[in-house]
């Protein structure tokens, strides 16, 4: 029954969309934009073109970003006449934002049928750093052994690690950086100074990528119970968070 419904709005979502991209009266050439994001640059221009199809002039009284992440055009009330043509420009500041991301801007018109047309943004922020495994561990009363991260670079980047700006919310636990390869490559070691009690922990990862929030990542480590099970040897994908 959930799947169901999950399938009847998202038919009603595209079937919305497909009436604004056709009929008559203000129609957008698209109303989902989904840009292609690149790490080296914080903000991205966004352009929704429209067409007044009507025989009747369509005013856009405002127009409302669901983001200040969103910089809209100072708006004042514009009539589209019959056959007239526009755009709608945008542009969307990604630097605080990571993994999937949609938002929004409300077009108001005086039209009795088009009252409201929402246009999208959707786009996946370019993650910088992979770590594996996903979490370091040690069995309570484990000798004191060092084990160690794995730490990647994005492909089509680089990006040094901050020594500096490596923090862990225990202090009980040391940590170095071995640089594997320049810019793509690291090892973070992480060695206990006991582990006589149960506890969690985490190491928040600085690089010197200042541009996007991707230039930070968790990694996370843990002393357990002798009972417990391992979480495993998964892999994480930092997006500082």
């Amino acid at each position: 029954m959930v799947s169901r419904n999950i399938f009847l709005i998202a038919a009603g979502w595209l079937l919305a969309d497909l009436a604004m991209a056709s009929g008559d009266g203000l129609v957008f050439e698209r109303t989902l934009v989904e840009p292609q994001l690149d790490l080296s640059e914080t903000e991205i221009p966004v352009s929704f073109p429209y067409a007044n199809r009507s025989s009747e002039p369509v005013v856009i009284e405002k127009i409302v970003g669901s983001c200040g992440c969103l910089a809209l055009p100072k708006w004042r009330r514009l009539e589209v006449g019959p056959g007239e043509t526009g755009a709608i420009e945008v542009v969307f500041s990604y630097a605080n934002f990571s993994g999937l991301v949609e938002k929004s801007i409300s077009v108001r018109t005086n039209s009795s049928t088009q009252a409201e047309i929402r246009l999208r943004i959707r786009a996946e922020i370019p993650k910088l750093l992979r770590i594996s495994p996903k979490i370091l561990e040690w069995a309570q009363g484990d000798p004191l052994q060092e084990k160690s991260f794995q730490v990647e670079v994005a492909e089509t980047h680089q990006a040094g690690l901050l020594a500096e700006g490596i923090q862990s919310s225990r202090p009980g636990f040391q940590h170095r950086v071995e640089v594997v390869e320049e810019g793509r490559r690291y090892r973070i070691h992480l060695l206990p100074d006991s582990t006589d009690q149960v506890l969690y922990g985490l190491l928040k990862i600085e690089t010197d990528f200042a541009k996007s929030k991707s230039s930070q990542a968790l990694a996370y480590f843990r002393v357990h119970p002798p009972t417990d099970q391992p979480v495993g040897m998964g892999e994480q994908e930092g997006g500082g968070g």
